[in-house]
């Protein structure tokens, strides 16, 4: 009589315990232990997938959190350049001021300093502007009168320098330029004149403007 043996090939820890049966039951029922491997491999997928989800929302999260501050220091940032940008502009005009008040500040030395009496010249000149010429500026300069303005047609200029030579105010009447010009659909004549004005303050008026610039400047 011959006796059989089993060689049992399973690891020591595999032959006894909980191990052991489940080899075994893998071995007797192989379909459902193959469903039961593919539910558990499905079950790790799945839980893997979740936890890879819920890192991927937390990262989304932060970047867009993220995202939003660098959009708050970027409308932060334009603002201050506009800021920035305004004060320039503001100190280029108050430097521009500052300037047209220095020359306008050097205007009245000069003005002091050779006793002319404006408010005189401008009324004799309102005086004697016919109605078809406009003045557009009046300055001093080296001690002689320029008047600038515009007429229709150089006759009007003509006679306009003819008027200023017979007032006793100005004299050596003058032009340095007349010039053609439009202004919208008319022709137009520009011109500059220089001469000399004689009204001159009094001697009293000459005195209290002196001490006057002289308290000023």
């Amino acid at each position: 009589m011959k006796l059989n043996k089993t060689i049992n090939l399973l690891p020591l820890e595999f032959r006894s315990g909980f191990f052991k049966k489940i080899v075994l039951y893998n071995a007797s029922h192989p379909k459902k232990s193959l469903v039961c491997s593919l539910g558990s491999l499905l079950i790790l997928i799945l839980l893997i997938s979740l936890n890879q989800s819920f890192f991927t929302r937390s990262y989304t999260r932060k970047a867009q959190v993220a995202e939003e501050a660098l959009r708050q220091l970027q409308a932060r940032h334009k603002e201050a350049a506009g800021l920035m940008d305004k004060i320039a502009q503001n100190k280029q005009a108050l430097g521009f001021q500052i300037s047209l008040l220095e020359l306008r500040q050097d205007f009245l030395k000069k003005q002091y300093n050779f006793g002319h009496h404006w408010a005189a010249t401008l009324k004799e000149l309102k005086r004697l502007v016919p109605e078809k010429i406009w003045l557009t500026g009046i300055k001093t300069e080296d001690y002689y009168l320029k008047i600038a303005g515009g007429a229709f047609n150089e006759k009007q200029v003509s006679d306009f320098m003819a008027v200023l030579r017979k007032s006793p105010a100005f004299s050596n009447v003058s032009f340095n330029y007349t010039q053609s010009s439009q202004v919208g659909s008319t022709k137009v004549v520009l011109f500059e004149l220089t001469c000399n004005y004689n009204l001159q303050l009094t001697p009293l008026e000459t005195s209290f403007l002196t001490r006057f610039s002289d308290a000023k400047l």
